[in-house]
């Protein structure tokens, strides 16, 4: 499970938030609580105030693109993402509008 706190980039795991997703997790699945969890992590999800990735080249590098920003959906666009990003550097006309995603 996860969490979401914004505005902060502390990526220290906290025992209030383990006891949340403990809790959350053994309400559905109350076998699990016969086993013990390995590891405990927090991370960063980039993005942007208005939720649209960045995807293109980089603005004065003309060997540097970027595919990021997507927040929490990341996973869920990766190949949606990698497709806009394949085809601008092929130089073929891509799946979809490339503007909304351009520096």
């Amino acid at each position: 499970g996860s969490t979401l706190e914004a505005g902060t980039f502390d990526k220290t795991p906290t025992a209030s938030v383990r006891q949340q997703l403990m809790e959350f997790a053994l309400s559905r699945y109350p076998e699990l609580g016969m086993f013990e969890v390995a590891y405990h992590w927090a991370g960063i999800r980039p993005g942007k105030a208005d939720s649209i990735p960045y995807i293109g080249r980089v603005p004065g590098r003309e060997r540097l693109w970027m595919n990021a920003g997507h927040f929490r959906n990341g996973v869920v666009t990766s190949i949606a993402s990698a497709q806009l990003l394949t085809a601008l550097m092929q130089g073929e006309t891509p799946p979809v509008d490339p503007a909304p995603y351009a520096f």
